[in-house]
């Protein structure tokens, strides 16, 4: 005969079997029925009414002792309580939890859920959607400091850390009594992490105020080539490269933020 569905299963119902002594009156079943009326008990070929025993757990106690006899106690289970259907560990995909299920109802009254981060890639898979974050990295480069015209005698150079968030890059360095004889023309700090989006870019620039008193200088940093360049500027005024100045017991500290392609 045909039929709908998955194919038909048929299988035993479960049996215990005990022997009485006329003095036993608790007996430990194989399972655990849902009541009394989930079980057939005969004894001795007699079907018992369910108010003469009582069922705990896997514990089948008489009112009253059953007689001795070989396997003369039978208990025929009518089926099996439910068992909840848990799934193993670690066996739950992101697929099959529906969108937006998991709330903070969802957790236990005075709980905070905690995590152990959000992993991503070593190397960044780009996303075109402006409303995705696709990177996250911290780490150390190592920065630098020459002479645009001709670097230091001795290289100098400090180990700076970074933290870069989708394309913004934040970078320090500091570079603290160091000697830069035989440097000469514009401070420029190499080794950039990242490469910036496009030629030039200005980074860390303060307010200009135009229109107001002409006294306020600034120095900003620039990026040309992948290089930082420090700049000196003048309100209502030019603005020039800053010198690197040559000799011992230099210092040059910087927290500076950009953009990469």
């Amino acid at each position: 005969m045909a039929y709908i569905g998955n194919p038909i299963v048929s299988t035993d119902f479960p049996k215990d079997t005990f022997t009485g002594n006329a003095s036993t009156t608790a007996f430990t079943m194989s399972i655990a029925p849902a009541s009394v009326n989930a079980v057939i008990v005969i004894v001795s070929g007699v079907t018992q009414d369910p108010s003469t025993y009582t069922i705990s757990g896997t514990t089948l106690t008489f009112s009253t002792a059953p007689p001795s006899g070989t396997s003369n106690i039978s208990v025929r289970h009518l089926g099996v309580a439910g068992i909840p259907n848990t799934p193993s560990a670690a066996s739950v995909v992101a697929t099959s939890i529906a969108d937006g299920v998991i709330t903070s109802a969802k957790f236990a009254s005075g709980q905070t859920p905690t995590f152990n981060g959000i992993a991503f890639p070593a190397t960044q898979v780009p996303s075109a959607d402006a409303n995705t974050l696709d990177d996250y990295e911290e780490g150390t480069w190592t920065a630098t400091l020459i002479g645009q015209t001709t670097a230091p005698t001795t290289p100098v150079t400090t180990s700076g850390k970074y933290v870069k968030i989708g394309k913004q890059v934040l970078v320090t360095f500091g570079f603290s009594n160091v000697d830069t004889t035989g440097a000469s023309g514009p401070l420029v700090v190499t080794g950039l992490p990242f490469a910036n989006d496009g030629g030039i870019a200005l980074v860390g620039c303060p307010p200009m105020l135009y229109s107001l008193p002409a006294s306020g200088n600034y120095n900003v940093w620039y990026i040309v080539s992948g290089q930082l360049h420090l700049y000196h500027i003048s309100n209502n005024a030019g603005w020039n490269q800053e010198s690197i100045s040559a000799g011992t017991g230099k210092y040059v500290w910087a927290t500076v933020t950009y953009i990469t392609g």
